[in-house]
């Protein structure tokens, strides 16, 4: 998939001349997180401008980062894979469906809609002139709304505003993968809603097997039992973090849950992904081995780190085109370790 040619530039300072892509080089004492940067710049010409006013006395070497604009960032996984903790190590703007129920424990209020609240905005919207943009039986989009349902039965709604809008903006977008695919292969007939364009999309698909999505018809016995293992690891340590001792007790609800999210599910789920490779720019992490359960337990920090590095890896290797854009959206590596340790305080 080739990318758009619109690009943004700053240029980095590294102290060694063979510096590379997470640190500053066999004989260097900085990480890339702390070589002194230019913010970003629309031509070269501007960042050398200012790297040479950061490089006074001309002692550092100026190296020219070039990023191509409006990344949209899409990360992809069964259940228990740890989206939830990567989208917290990233520091762009999200594009966040609100689930229409009342928030449970512990959720925040703002990613749900009261459904009184939504059947409201849901007939408001049905009485516009015209009607919506883009309709199909489970999926309305108006210039300001987006309104769907996922697995035939759970609304959500999904403000169209913002960086989402602005072409020239990186955000994460954080959508049910089929629902994604319809608006990816729409998007043309979407732009007065939202800018989505197929070049500029990088989906990233976590994977706990050894065997490619895109080589599987259906979801293989191992991914299933992946699955299964790390819903159930989630859940003990939210047993455990709850106060309660031994092995958590699982309700008949939870079973059913979990037997929908390993089973047709997934089935749904992988279908969407395989078609990712035909839309946009993919980069798979197979063997994904950082799940949401031990990134939970981890106090120091070590286990975020490890997945930023496979995942920059990963994107190095398949989608090269977007490291710069990626590796720029993480948090810095000294904010991710305090952050963890102060969560566990």
């Amino acid at each position: 998939m080739q990318m758009r040619t619109t690009t943004k530039y700053r240029a980095v300072l590294w102290d060694y001349l063979e510096g590379q892509p997470g640190g500053g080089g066999p004989d260097s004492t900085l990480s890339y997180d702390a070589l002194s940067k230019t913010g970003w710049f629309p031509s070269k010409q501007n960042a050398l401008i200012a790297a040479n006013e950061l490089n006074k006395f001309g002692d550092l070497y100026v190296r020219i980062e070039e990023v191509l604009c409006g990344m949209r960032l899409v990360v992809c996984g069964p259940s228990g894979i740890a989206k939830s903790i990567i989208m917290k190590l990233l520091t762009l703007l999200g594009v966040d469906p609100k689930r229409v129920r009342k928030p449970r424990t512990g959720e925040d209020p703002n990613m749900c809609m009261d459904p009184d609240a939504f059947n409201n905005l849901k007939a408001q919207l049905e009485l516009r002139p015209g009607g919506p943009i883009y309709k199909t039986e489970d999926l309305s989009v108006y210039r300001d709304w987006a309104i769907f349902r996922i697995r035939q039965k759970d609304w959500q709604a999904l403000p169209l505003e913002g960086a989402f809008k602005d072409a020239y903006s990186d955000v994460r977008v954080e959508v049910f993968a089929p629902v994604l695919v319809d608006l990816l292969i729409h998007h043309a007939q979407l732009r007065d809603a939202f800018s989505l364009e197929p070049e500029n999309v990088l989906v990233i698909l976590l994977n706990p097997t050894g065997t490619s999505y895109r080589d599987m018809t259906a979801p293989t016995e191992e991914l299933r039992t992946a699955t299964r293992q790390s819903i159930r690891d989630r859940l003990q340590v939210q047993w455990t973090n709850s106060g309660k001792e031994g092995e958590v007790q699982i309700s008949k609800e939870q079973e059913l849950d979990i037997s929908n999210r390993v089973g047709r599910h997934l089935d749904e789920e992988l279908v969407a992904w395989r078609q990712f490779w035909d839309i946009c720019t993919v980069a798979e992490c197979k063997a994904w081995s950082h799940f949401e359960a031990q990134c939970i337990l981890d106090s120091s920090g070590r286990e975020r780190l490890a997945m930023k590095r496979d995942l920059l890896q990963a994107v190095g290797e398949q989608a090269p085109a977007f490291l710069d854009a990626v590796r720029s959206a993480f948090k810095p590596d000294s904010q991710i370790l305090e952050e963890s340790r102060s969560m566990n305080k």
